[in-house]
Protein backbone atom coordinates (compact mmCIF):
# COMPACT_ATOMS: atom_id res chain seq x y z
CA UNK A 1 0.00 0.00 0.00
CA UNK A 2 2.91 2.40 0.81
CA UNK A 3 4.60 1.70 -2.92
CA UNK A 4 1.16 2.66 -3.94
CA UNK A 5 0.86 5.97 -2.45
CA UNK A 6 3.95 6.98 -3.52
CA UNK A 7 3.14 6.22 -6.99
CA UNK A 8 0.17 8.13 -6.62
CA UNK A 9 1.82 11.68 -5.01
CA UNK A 10 4.63 10.64 -8.15
CA UNK A 11 1.37 11.06 -10.59
CA UNK A 12 0.15 14.01 -9.46
CA UNK A 13 3.94 15.62 -9.46
CA UNK A 14 3.74 14.70 -13.04
CA UNK A 15 0.56 16.35 -13.56
CA UNK A 16 -0.14 18.97 -11.28
CA UNK A 17 2.44 21.12 -13.13
CA UNK A 18 1.23 20.25 -16.13
CA UNK A 19 -2.19 20.70 -15.81
CA UNK A 20 -2.48 22.99 -18.70
CA UNK A 21 -3.74 20.85 -20.93
CA UNK A 22 -5.17 23.97 -23.96
CA UNK A 23 -0.88 23.83 -24.92
CA UNK A 24 -1.81 20.72 -26.41
CA UNK A 25 -4.56 21.48 -28.56
CA UNK A 26 -3.63 24.71 -29.65
CA UNK A 27 0.52 24.31 -29.87
CA UNK A 28 1.15 27.16 -27.75
CA UNK A 29 2.95 27.78 -24.21
CA UNK A 30 1.06 28.95 -20.78
CA UNK A 31 2.13 32.51 -20.21
CA UNK A 32 0.16 33.06 -17.34
CA UNK A 33 1.05 34.65 -13.46
CA UNK A 34 1.76 31.02 -12.34
CA UNK A 35 4.42 30.43 -14.69
CA UNK A 36 6.18 32.85 -12.28
CA UNK A 37 6.48 30.01 -9.54
CA UNK A 38 8.95 27.67 -9.29
CA UNK A 39 7.83 23.71 -8.44
CA UNK A 40 10.61 21.81 -6.46
CA UNK A 41 10.74 19.32 -9.13
CA UNK A 42 12.51 19.17 -12.31
CA UNK A 43 9.55 20.66 -14.77
CA UNK A 44 10.42 21.88 -18.45
CA UNK A 45 9.23 25.28 -19.13
CA UNK A 46 8.45 24.58 -22.90
CA UNK A 47 6.14 21.43 -22.11
CA UNK A 48 3.27 22.77 -24.14
CA UNK A 49 1.08 22.06 -20.62
CA UNK A 50 3.18 23.87 -18.40
CA UNK A 51 1.83 25.89 -15.09
CA UNK A 52 5.03 26.09 -13.61
CA UNK A 53 8.68 26.65 -14.00
CA UNK A 54 11.11 24.77 -13.27
CA UNK A 55 13.68 26.01 -9.98
CA UNK A 56 16.76 25.53 -12.17
CA UNK A 57 15.53 26.67 -15.27
CA UNK A 58 15.54 29.81 -13.11
CA UNK A 59 18.70 29.93 -11.51
CA UNK A 60 20.75 29.47 -14.69
CA UNK A 61 18.78 31.64 -16.48
CA UNK A 62 19.40 34.39 -14.05
CA UNK A 63 22.96 33.16 -13.89
CA UNK A 64 23.23 33.72 -17.56
CA UNK A 65 22.16 37.10 -17.23
CA UNK A 66 24.63 37.82 -14.48
CA UNK A 67 21.96 37.73 -11.72
CA UNK A 68 20.77 35.70 -8.58
CA UNK A 69 17.64 34.59 -8.27
CA UNK A 70 16.94 34.83 -4.85
CA UNK A 71 13.06 33.67 -4.97
CA UNK A 72 14.19 30.38 -6.38
CA UNK A 73 17.28 30.10 -4.10
CA UNK A 74 14.97 31.17 -1.38
CA UNK A 75 12.26 28.26 -2.79
CA UNK A 76 14.15 25.47 -2.57
CA UNK A 77 16.07 26.51 0.77
CA UNK A 78 12.34 26.56 2.24
CA UNK A 79 11.48 22.85 0.83
CA UNK A 80 14.80 21.80 1.55
CA UNK A 81 14.98 22.76 4.89
CA UNK A 82 11.74 21.63 5.54
CA UNK A 83 11.74 17.62 4.32
CA UNK A 84 15.28 17.16 2.60
CA UNK A 85 15.38 15.46 -0.46
CA UNK A 86 11.50 14.06 -0.19
CA UNK A 87 10.35 15.72 -3.29
CA UNK A 88 13.12 13.43 -5.08
CA UNK A 89 11.69 10.47 -3.64
CA UNK A 90 7.89 11.19 -3.40
CA UNK A 91 6.70 13.50 -6.20
CA UNK A 92 9.53 13.38 -8.91
CA UNK A 93 8.19 12.01 -12.15
CA UNK A 94 11.26 11.23 -13.73
CA UNK A 95 12.29 9.47 -10.70
CA UNK A 96 8.94 7.32 -10.73
CA UNK A 97 10.24 6.65 -14.74
CA UNK A 98 13.65 5.31 -13.65
CA UNK A 99 12.18 3.08 -10.59
CA UNK A 100 9.91 1.80 -13.38
CA UNK A 101 12.40 1.07 -15.41
CA UNK A 102 14.71 -0.89 -13.15
CA UNK A 103 12.00 -3.27 -12.85
CA UNK A 104 12.92 -4.59 -15.95
CA UNK A 105 14.25 -7.77 -15.48
CA UNK A 106 18.00 -8.60 -16.60
CA UNK A 107 21.87 -7.23 -15.56
CA UNK A 108 22.37 -5.32 -12.98
CA UNK A 109 24.99 -3.14 -11.39
CA UNK A 110 25.48 -0.71 -9.02
CA UNK A 111 26.52 2.76 -9.28
CA UNK A 112 30.00 3.55 -7.61
CA UNK A 113 30.09 5.61 -4.55
CA UNK A 114 32.18 8.62 -6.10
CA UNK A 115 29.50 9.28 -8.57
CA UNK A 116 27.65 11.02 -6.41
CA UNK A 117 30.04 13.75 -6.23
CA UNK A 118 29.13 14.26 -10.02
CA UNK A 119 26.29 15.57 -9.35
CA UNK A 120 27.58 18.89 -7.57
CA UNK A 121 29.62 19.60 -10.55
CA UNK A 122 26.74 19.20 -12.53
CA UNK A 123 25.45 22.18 -10.53
CA UNK A 124 28.38 24.28 -10.27
CA UNK A 125 29.51 24.21 -14.16
CA UNK A 126 26.17 23.66 -16.17
CA UNK A 127 23.51 25.80 -13.94
CA UNK A 128 26.22 28.31 -12.64
CA UNK A 129 29.64 28.40 -14.34
CA UNK A 130 29.13 27.67 -17.76
CA UNK A 131 26.09 29.86 -18.26
CA UNK A 132 27.68 32.97 -16.58
CA UNK A 133 30.57 32.67 -18.93
CA UNK A 134 28.59 32.04 -22.11
CA UNK A 135 25.10 33.45 -21.06
CA UNK A 136 23.64 30.60 -22.36
CA UNK A 137 21.33 27.85 -20.73
CA UNK A 138 23.15 25.09 -21.21
CA UNK A 139 22.11 22.63 -18.73
CA UNK A 140 18.20 23.15 -20.10
CA UNK A 141 20.23 22.23 -23.41
CA UNK A 142 20.94 18.60 -22.05
CA UNK A 143 18.07 18.11 -19.52
CA UNK A 144 16.30 14.67 -20.04
CA UNK A 145 13.95 15.72 -18.71
CA UNK A 146 13.28 18.75 -20.52
CA UNK A 147 13.69 16.59 -24.08
CA UNK A 148 11.18 14.08 -22.59
CA UNK A 149 8.42 16.71 -22.14
CA UNK A 150 9.22 19.64 -23.96
CA UNK A 151 11.28 18.29 -26.91
CA UNK A 152 9.79 15.28 -28.35
CA UNK A 153 6.10 16.83 -28.07
CA UNK A 154 7.28 19.76 -29.99
CA UNK A 155 8.73 18.04 -32.71
CA UNK A 156 5.81 15.73 -32.89
CA UNK A 157 3.33 18.37 -32.66
CA UNK A 158 5.09 21.18 -34.80
CA UNK A 159 6.12 20.94 -38.65
CA UNK A 160 8.21 24.54 -38.03
CA UNK A 161 9.83 22.95 -34.98
CA UNK A 162 10.74 19.68 -36.66
CA UNK A 163 12.31 21.74 -39.73
CA UNK A 164 14.74 23.30 -37.00
CA UNK A 165 16.02 20.14 -36.15
CA UNK A 166 19.76 19.88 -35.94
CA UNK A 167 22.83 18.11 -34.28
CA UNK A 168 21.66 19.59 -31.27
CA UNK A 169 18.84 18.21 -31.02
CA UNK A 170 20.02 14.08 -31.46
CA UNK A 171 22.45 14.83 -28.97
CA UNK A 172 19.99 15.21 -26.57
CA UNK A 173 17.81 12.71 -27.52
CA UNK A 174 21.20 10.38 -27.16
CA UNK A 175 21.24 11.70 -23.29
CA UNK A 176 17.74 10.91 -22.85
CA UNK A 177 18.43 7.21 -24.25
CA UNK A 178 21.76 6.83 -22.71
CA UNK A 179 19.61 7.55 -19.05
CA UNK A 180 16.32 5.29 -19.74
CA UNK A 181 19.08 2.25 -20.83
CA UNK A 182 20.64 2.38 -17.78
CA UNK A 183 17.74 2.65 -15.45
CA UNK A 184 17.12 -0.95 -16.27
CA UNK A 185 20.71 -1.61 -14.91
CA UNK A 186 21.26 0.83 -11.98
CA UNK A 187 18.58 2.35 -9.37
CA UNK A 188 18.22 5.87 -10.45
CA UNK A 189 20.94 6.87 -12.36
CA UNK A 190 20.32 10.37 -12.89
CA UNK A 191 19.13 11.41 -10.00
CA UNK A 192 22.47 9.88 -7.86
CA UNK A 193 24.83 11.49 -10.30
CA UNK A 194 23.50 13.72 -11.74
CA UNK A 195 20.39 15.50 -10.86
CA UNK A 196 21.02 19.40 -9.74
CA UNK A 197 18.07 19.58 -8.03
CA UNK A 198 19.20 16.61 -5.86
CA UNK A 199 22.22 17.88 -5.16
CA UNK A 200 20.95 21.09 -3.81
CA UNK A 201 18.04 19.52 -1.57
CA UNK A 202 20.90 17.02 -0.31
CA UNK A 203 22.73 19.50 1.37
CA UNK A 204 19.76 19.67 3.80
CA UNK A 205 19.27 16.19 4.28
CA UNK A 206 21.05 16.43 7.97
CA UNK A 207 19.55 19.29 8.81
CA UNK A 208 16.45 19.48 7.61
CA UNK A 209 13.18 19.27 9.72
CA UNK A 210 12.03 15.82 8.64
CA UNK A 211 13.85 13.07 9.15
CA UNK A 212 14.59 9.37 9.76
CA UNK A 213 14.96 7.57 12.82
CA UNK A 214 16.59 4.62 13.41
CA UNK A 215 16.47 2.40 16.81
CA UNK A 216 19.12 0.61 16.61
CA UNK A 217 17.84 -1.70 19.28
CA UNK A 218 15.00 -3.38 17.24
CA UNK A 219 17.13 -3.61 14.20
CA UNK A 220 18.45 -6.85 12.91
CA UNK A 221 20.86 -5.51 10.24
CA UNK A 222 19.36 -7.83 7.80
CA UNK A 223 19.74 -5.33 4.99
CA UNK A 224 16.09 -5.67 3.40
CA UNK A 225 16.30 -1.66 3.65
CA UNK A 226 19.24 -1.59 1.14
CA UNK A 227 16.71 -4.06 -0.91
CA UNK A 228 14.07 -2.23 -1.87
CA UNK A 229 16.09 1.51 -1.32
CA UNK A 230 15.62 3.18 -4.68
CA UNK A 231 18.95 3.97 -4.66
CA UNK A 232 20.59 1.35 -3.30
CA UNK A 233 21.91 2.43 0.68
CA UNK A 234 21.44 1.58 3.91
CA UNK A 235 19.58 3.80 6.18
CA UNK A 236 19.94 1.83 9.07
CA UNK A 237 23.95 3.05 8.73
CA UNK A 238 23.29 6.29 7.58
CA UNK A 239 19.79 7.88 7.81
CA UNK A 240 20.57 11.34 7.19
CA UNK A 241 22.80 10.52 4.16
CA UNK A 242 22.93 12.61 1.51
CA UNK A 243 21.95 10.34 -1.44
CA UNK A 244 18.79 9.23 0.73
CA UNK A 245 15.42 10.26 -0.78
CA UNK A 246 13.23 10.02 1.67
CA UNK A 247 10.73 7.81 -0.26
CA UNK A 248 9.76 6.12 3.14
CA UNK A 249 10.10 2.93 1.46
CA UNK A 250 12.30 1.36 4.83
CA UNK A 251 9.98 3.01 6.91
CA UNK A 252 8.29 -0.48 6.71
CA UNK A 253 10.59 -1.59 8.81
CA UNK A 254 10.31 -1.27 12.31
CA UNK A 255 13.93 0.04 13.18
CA UNK A 256 13.20 3.16 10.88
CA UNK A 257 10.20 5.76 11.43
CA UNK A 258 9.73 9.28 9.94
CA UNK A 259 10.53 11.78 12.66
CA UNK A 260 11.37 15.62 13.09
CA UNK A 261 14.28 17.30 14.28
CA UNK A 262 12.24 17.40 17.92
CA UNK A 263 12.96 14.27 18.44
CA UNK A 264 17.05 14.62 18.64
CA UNK A 265 17.54 18.46 19.39
CA UNK A 266 15.99 20.10 22.40
CA UNK A 267 12.55 21.54 21.53
CA UNK A 268 13.56 25.03 22.97
CA UNK A 269 17.00 25.53 21.16
CA UNK A 270 14.59 24.99 17.69
CA UNK A 271 10.98 26.41 18.69
CA UNK A 272 11.95 29.85 20.34
CA UNK A 273 14.13 30.89 17.15
CA UNK A 274 11.42 30.19 14.87
CA UNK A 275 8.97 32.34 16.80
CA UNK A 276 11.25 35.07 17.59
CA UNK A 277 12.07 35.14 14.11
CA UNK A 278 8.31 35.07 13.38
CA UNK A 279 8.06 37.93 15.63
CA UNK A 280 11.16 39.79 14.52
CA UNK A 281 10.16 39.78 10.76
CA UNK A 282 6.59 40.00 10.78
CA UNK A 283 6.67 43.42 10.30
CA UNK A 284 8.84 43.51 7.27
CA UNK A 285 7.15 40.97 5.83
CA UNK A 286 3.02 41.82 6.39
CA UNK A 287 3.70 45.68 6.66
CA UNK A 288 1.78 46.04 10.13
CA UNK A 289 2.99 45.61 13.76
CA UNK A 290 1.36 43.62 16.16
CA UNK A 291 0.23 44.03 19.69
CA UNK A 292 3.29 44.10 22.20
CA UNK A 293 1.02 43.12 25.14
CA UNK A 294 -0.39 40.13 23.69
CA UNK A 295 3.24 39.27 21.85
CA UNK A 296 4.75 39.37 26.02
CA UNK A 297 1.55 37.18 27.01
CA UNK A 298 2.27 34.44 24.18
CA UNK A 299 6.01 34.29 25.13
CA UNK A 300 5.33 34.17 29.05
CA UNK A 301 2.49 31.46 28.19
CA UNK A 302 5.28 29.19 26.08
CA UNK A 303 8.23 30.17 28.32
CA UNK A 304 6.28 28.52 31.39
CA UNK A 305 4.81 25.94 29.47
CA UNK A 306 7.69 24.61 28.03
CA UNK A 307 9.58 24.54 31.03
CA UNK A 308 6.76 23.04 32.82
CA UNK A 309 6.46 20.31 30.34
CA UNK A 310 10.16 18.46 29.55
CA UNK A 311 11.81 19.95 33.14
CA UNK A 312 9.78 17.14 35.13
CA UNK A 313 10.61 14.77 32.61
CA UNK A 314 14.07 15.02 33.30
CA UNK A 315 12.65 14.10 36.96
CA UNK A 316 10.65 11.49 36.20
CA UNK A 317 13.80 9.72 33.93
CA UNK A 318 16.19 9.93 36.84
CA UNK A 319 13.39 7.80 38.97
CA UNK A 320 13.98 4.94 36.07
CA UNK A 321 10.35 6.41 34.31
CA UNK A 322 11.27 4.95 30.86
CA UNK A 323 10.54 6.62 26.90
CA UNK A 324 7.34 6.59 25.32
CA UNK A 325 5.38 5.04 27.85
CA UNK A 326 1.97 6.49 28.27
CA UNK A 327 0.63 4.16 30.69
CA UNK A 328 2.50 2.80 33.94
CA UNK A 329 1.57 1.21 37.16
CA UNK A 330 1.06 3.04 40.42
CA UNK A 331 3.12 3.97 43.17
CA UNK A 332 5.97 4.65 40.97
CA UNK A 333 6.49 8.11 42.26
CA UNK A 334 6.06 9.20 38.63
CA UNK A 335 2.23 10.80 39.14
CA UNK A 336 3.21 14.23 39.69
CA UNK A 337 5.82 14.84 37.43
CA UNK A 338 3.72 13.16 34.97
CA UNK A 339 0.87 15.52 36.25
CA UNK A 340 3.18 18.98 35.91
CA UNK A 341 4.05 17.82 32.20
CA UNK A 342 0.46 17.34 31.30
CA UNK A 343 -0.48 20.44 32.45
CA UNK A 344 3.03 22.47 31.37
CA UNK A 345 1.29 21.15 27.76
CA UNK A 346 -1.89 22.27 28.60
CA UNK A 347 -0.07 25.72 28.55
CA UNK A 348 2.52 25.49 25.85
CA UNK A 349 -0.50 24.74 23.94
CA UNK A 350 -1.70 28.08 24.91
CA UNK A 351 0.91 29.89 24.64
CA UNK A 352 1.43 28.70 20.45
CA UNK A 353 -2.39 29.72 19.77
CA UNK A 354 -1.87 32.97 21.47
CA UNK A 355 1.54 33.76 19.26
CA UNK A 356 -0.86 32.31 16.18
CA UNK A 357 -3.77 35.17 17.54
CA UNK A 358 -1.34 37.50 18.03
CA UNK A 359 0.49 37.82 14.22
CA UNK A 360 -3.06 36.85 12.86
CA UNK A 361 -4.38 40.29 14.65
CA UNK A 362 -1.32 42.17 13.84
CA UNK A 363 -2.14 41.23 10.26
CA UNK A 364 -5.71 42.12 10.21
CA UNK A 365 -5.66 44.97 12.40
CA UNK A 366 -2.30 46.11 12.86
CA UNK A 367 -1.16 49.58 12.40
CA UNK A 368 1.15 50.43 9.30
CA UNK A 369 4.71 49.19 10.15
CA UNK A 370 7.38 51.46 9.78
CA UNK A 371 10.58 50.89 7.68
CA UNK A 372 12.55 50.03 10.74
CA UNK A 373 10.68 49.74 13.55
CA UNK A 374 13.35 47.35 15.69
CA UNK A 375 16.87 49.77 14.51
CA UNK A 376 17.91 46.81 12.73
CA UNK A 377 21.87 46.17 11.33
CA UNK A 378 20.82 44.57 8.22
CA UNK A 379 20.10 46.27 4.66
CA UNK A 380 16.04 44.61 4.63
CA UNK A 381 15.35 47.12 7.47
CA UNK A 382 16.53 50.24 4.87
CA UNK A 383 13.57 49.77 2.67
CA UNK A 384 9.85 50.13 3.01
CA UNK A 385 7.15 47.88 5.25
CA UNK A 386 6.57 45.10 2.93
CA UNK A 387 9.33 45.92 0.77
CA UNK A 388 8.99 47.04 -2.91
CA UNK A 389 9.39 44.02 -5.65
CA UNK A 390 12.38 45.90 -6.15
CA UNK A 391 13.91 45.93 -3.40
CA UNK A 392 15.78 49.08 -3.12
CA UNK A 393 15.91 51.75 -6.42
CA UNK A 394 19.13 52.15 -5.83
CA UNK A 395 21.78 49.29 -5.17
CA UNK A 396 22.76 49.76 -1.70
CA UNK A 397 26.83 50.19 -0.96
CA UNK A 398 27.83 47.73 1.62
CA UNK A 399 31.14 48.26 3.80
CA UNK A 400 30.88 46.41 7.07
CA UNK A 401 28.44 43.45 8.54
CA UNK A 402 25.78 46.21 9.78
CA UNK A 403 25.15 48.52 6.33
CA UNK A 404 21.84 49.27 7.88
CA UNK A 405 23.88 51.14 10.87
CA UNK A 406 26.32 52.47 8.40
CA UNK A 407 23.41 54.21 6.89
CA UNK A 408 22.12 55.73 10.09
CA UNK A 409 25.67 56.85 10.79
CA UNK A 410 26.06 58.98 7.72
CA UNK A 411 23.21 60.21 8.03
CA UNK A 412 23.43 61.27 11.63
CA UNK A 413 27.01 63.10 10.47
CA UNK A 414 25.36 64.69 7.94
CA UNK A 415 22.27 66.17 10.17
CA UNK A 416 25.56 67.06 12.88
CA UNK A 417 27.35 68.80 9.78
CA UNK A 418 24.07 70.61 8.92
CA UNK A 419 23.65 71.70 12.16
CA UNK A 420 27.17 73.38 13.06
CA UNK A 421 27.11 75.26 9.70
CA UNK A 422 23.62 76.47 10.68
CA UNK A 423 25.45 77.23 14.06
CA UNK A 424 28.29 79.05 12.41
CA UNK A 425 25.77 81.02 10.22
CA UNK A 426 23.70 82.01 13.40
CA UNK A 427 26.89 82.61 15.59
CA UNK A 428 27.76 85.08 12.32
CA UNK A 429 24.48 86.59 12.18
CA UNK A 430 24.41 87.27 15.56
CA UNK A 431 27.89 89.17 15.75
CA UNK A 432 26.41 91.36 13.13
CA UNK A 433 23.43 92.34 14.03
CA UNK A 434 25.10 93.06 17.34
CA UNK A 435 27.30 94.93 15.82
CA UNK A 436 24.97 97.07 14.36
CA UNK A 437 22.09 97.37 16.80
CA UNK A 438 24.98 98.83 19.39
CA UNK A 439 26.96 100.06 16.63
CA UNK A 440 30.15 98.77 18.14
CA UNK A 441 33.36 97.64 16.90
CA UNK A 442 33.15 93.32 17.42
CA UNK A 443 36.07 92.64 19.53
CA UNK A 444 37.61 89.51 20.79
CA UNK A 445 36.05 89.62 23.66
CA UNK A 446 33.09 90.15 22.91
CA UNK A 447 33.38 87.26 20.14
CA UNK A 448 34.65 85.09 23.04
CA UNK A 449 31.25 85.61 24.96
CA UNK A 450 29.34 85.00 22.05
CA UNK A 451 31.18 81.88 20.79
CA UNK A 452 30.54 80.59 24.41
CA UNK A 453 27.12 82.04 24.42
CA UNK A 454 25.64 80.35 21.25
CA UNK A 455 25.41 77.49 23.11
CA UNK A 456 22.96 79.03 24.85
CA UNK A 457 21.57 80.73 21.88
CA UNK A 458 17.77 81.15 23.54
CA UNK A 459 18.87 82.17 26.27
CA UNK A 460 20.86 85.15 24.65
CA UNK A 461 18.30 85.89 22.70
CA UNK A 462 16.31 86.62 25.57
CA UNK A 463 19.16 89.12 26.77
CA UNK A 464 19.25 90.79 23.64
CA UNK A 465 15.40 91.74 23.87
CA UNK A 466 15.57 93.09 27.41
CA UNK A 467 18.84 94.70 26.79
CA UNK A 468 17.55 96.33 23.42
CA UNK A 469 13.54 96.84 23.86
CA UNK A 470 13.29 98.30 20.47
CA UNK A 471 14.43 95.66 18.13
CA UNK A 472 14.62 95.49 14.64
CA UNK A 473 12.73 98.96 14.76
CA UNK A 474 15.64 100.35 17.01
CA UNK A 475 18.18 99.15 14.76
CA UNK A 476 16.87 100.34 11.22
CA UNK A 477 15.20 104.01 12.83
Amino acid sequence: MRYLKRRIFQGLGAVLPNAWLPGFLSASLYQGPMKSVCTPLLNCYACPSALLSCPIGTLQHFAAAGNVSWYAVGTLSVVGASAGRMTCGTLCPFGALQDLLYKFRGWKASLPHWTRYLRYAVLAGLVFVIPYLTRESWFSKLCPVGTLMGGLPWVTMNAGVRSMVRSMFWVKIAILLFFVTTSTMVKRPFCRAICPLGAIFSLFNKSSFLQLAWDPDTCTKCGKCQTICPVDIRPDRNPTDPDCLRCLDCTLCPSLKLTTVFHRRPFGGAVFPIIAGLFYWFPKIAGRTFSERWGKVSFALVFVGFNLTFFPMHLAGLLGMPRRVYTYAPGRGWDLYNLLSSTGAAVLAAGLVAVAATLIGGLRAGARAAADPWGGNTLEWATSSPPPPYNFAVLPSVSSGDPNWDTDERREESQRAAAVEALEHAKGFLRRELAHRLSLRVTPELRFVLDRGAEHSQAISSLLDELLPGGDDDATS
